[in-house]
Formats: C-alpha cells, sequence, structure tokens
C-alpha cells in the first residue's frame, strides 16, 4: 500500500424515473484546495447556546440530580445543554459512574483520565468532576468546530484525527457514536 494515496473522482449514470427533466447539480470539487468548510455540513446555531430549553426526550430516564448536574454544567461553560446530554446518553446510557471502556475512558461522560485532568478533573468516577471536566472540554470543542458531528467525533475519537481531515475519522466505531450523538441531538435517533 502505498504511502500517500489520491483520492480519484469516477464518472457515475445515475438512473432516475421521472417524468420531465431531471434537475441535477453539477459535480463538486472535491480536492483539498477547494473542499468546503467542515462547519458547513450541519450548520447548528444551537450548539454554542447554554440557554436553549432542554428537550424533556432526553431528560426521561437519566436519574434527576445527574440530569441538573449535566444541564447546569453546561449552561456555565456555554455549550448546549442538549449536546451534553445526547453525548452522556451515547457514552453512558446507564448513568453509571463508575463505568470504564474498554480504551480506559471512565465515568458518566466517558472522559480518559489524560483529558479529565486537563480539565481539573482528578477522579473521573465522582459525577461531579467526570460532568464539569466534560462541560470544559466540550467548549473547547464547540468553539472549535462550531459543528455538532465534528464536536461528536472529536470527543469520541480525539482532536487529532479530526484535524487531520477536517472530517470524521475513518473509524467505524466513531462514525456510529456520530450517528448516535447527532440523531439524538437532532431529534432523528
Amino acid at each position: 500500500v502505498a504511502a500517500h494515496m489520491k483520492a480519484v473522482r469516477a464518472s457515475v449514470n445515475v438512473f432516475a424515473y421521472q417524468v420531465g427533466a431531471l434537475d441535477v447539480d453539477p459535480p463538486r470539487d472535491l480536492t483539498a484546495e477547494n473542499r468546503a468548510d467542515a462547519a458547513d455540513l450541519i450548520p447548528s446555531p444551537e450548539i454554542g447556546k447554554a440557554g436553549a430549553t432542554v428537550r424533556s426526550d432526553l431528560l426521561a430516564g437519566i436519574p434527576d440530580d445527574l440530569a441538573r448536574l449535566i444541564v447546569q454544567a453546561a449552561r456555565k461553560e456555554g455549550v448546549d445543554p442538549n449536546l451534553m446530554l445526547s453525548i452522556a446518553r451515547a457514552e453512558n446510557g446507564a448513568f453509571d459512574p463508575t463505568a470504564v471502556s474498554g480504551a480506559g475512558a471512565i465515568g458518566i461522560m466517558q472522559m480518559v483520565p489524560e483529558t479529565g485532568a486537563a480539565y481539573g478533573a482528578s477522579d473521573l468516577t465522582d459525577p461531579t468532576q467526570n460532568v464539569r471536566a466534560s462541560a470544559k472540554f466540550l467548549k473547547v470543542l464547540v468553539d472549535k468546530y462550531a459543528n455538532p458531528m465534528l464536536v461528536a467525533a472529536a470527543y469520541n475519537a480525539g482532536e487529532p484525527r479530526v484535524d487531520v481531515r477536517t472530517s470524521l475519522p475513518l473509524i467505524r466505531e466513531t462514525a456510529d457514536y456520530v450517528t448516535r450523538v447527532v440523531g439524538l441531538y437532532t431529534h432523528a435517533y
């Protein structure tokens, strides 16, 4: 396998059954020099809106004290609480503060110890520290990417993997995770 691979755009015949003319957009230039800003993929004016109305469907099944903690931390850091609740649901649907993933992520928001420590958490099994550190980290991601898809991808796979392509990393687990988070966030999941 070559160290550097070049993407090639192939022409494709598209068939449609429609009476009348088919209105088709011309192909986009997908070269790196002309790629669209990734923030345009899913524009979301709410993503940084801490005062957004919290959706009851995202609160359902979360213990009241934990839901209050997540919403308060999100608002304090200036992140849409619905985004943070969507990530919490995708990360740890059982809301177990002692949960540890195979990758070593810990707690309610499944933070890796290095990231948790960078944002002030010394004990990631403590829900308060875990959620607050996560809210601070999400604020950084929201300010950097301004796109729920890229925020979720960076939260799951790390910023370097998102920054390499200014897009979703080519990791199946991350694609599934982003689908869950964005689906929950946009009512589609």
